[in-house]
This record gives structure tokens, sequence and C-alpha cells, in this order.
């Protein structure tokens, strides 16, 4: 499925969603809205910033899976 940038560029889902992640404001705007506000938006702001880690080129700067997984318990 091809996503495309605000100026209309062709990119992967990835790339699209990097600028939302860590940014509250933004996350917000793309969440589902057939939730209807209806989960907790720190969980969300949580796993977000964790997936913004998640994505680091840097395999090295990525958080370990031990890590992962405690966040999100």
């Amino acid at each position: 499925m091809d996503y495309y940038s605000n100026n209309g560029v062709r990119c992967s889902l990835v790339d699209w969603a990097k600028p939302y992640l860590g940014n509250k404001r933004k996350l917000f705007s793309i969440m589902d809205t057939k939730l209807g506000g209806q989960y907790p938006q720190k969980g969300a702001y949580t796993v977000a910033t964790l997936a913004l880690l998640c994505l680091n080129p840097e395999a090295k700067a990525r958080p370990k899976m031990s890590a992962v997984l405690v966040t999100l318990e």
C-alpha cells in the first residue's frame, strides 16, 4: 500500500508515520476515529514513542526487546 506525504511524494507507511509518532497532537490526529477517543491517551503515546525508538536506523540505538516488553506491560 502506498502512502503520500503532505507534499504528495509517495512513501512507505513507516516514513509517513514517523513525524506523527513523537508528537502528541499529531499522533492523536491520526488515531482511528472509530475508537471514539475510548483508549488511554497516555498508553497510545507511550506505544507510539516506543515504536519511534524501534525505528532508529542504528540498530545499537534501538531498545532491547526486554525493555520493549517492560514498556508494554
